[in-house]
């Protein structure tokens, strides 16, 4: 009845971004993203992972066709963020 996921994405970008990059070399950058998600009868689901290699945390609901997701993001461009979204599915 649990699934436990892992997943790994990376944003390259050709923007001289430089500094506000993680990683970058001349004009090109890339931004990584990495967590895992704890599910249970694919219903309620807990995830924590790094973004830009900053702590989030968050959680979710889906019951038939709607989902409701929470996440908490500790941000150091815009402090401490907290975001919701809600779904639904025709």
């Amino acid at each position: 009845d649990f699934i436990l996921r892992f997943a790994v994405s990376g944003d390259m970008k050709f923007e001289n971004y430089k500094t506000s990059a993680q990683f970058w070399s001349g004009a090109i950058s890339l931004d990584t993203h990495y967590g895992w998600e704890l599910s249970f009868k694919e219903m309620l689901f807990g995830r924590a992972g790094f973004d830009r290699g900053n702590f989030t945390t968050g959680g979710g609901v889906d019951i038939k066709n709607i989902a409701v997701d929470f996440a908490y993001l500790n941000n150091s461009d815009l402090d401490e963020t907290f975001r919701i979204s809600a779904s639904y599915r025709w």
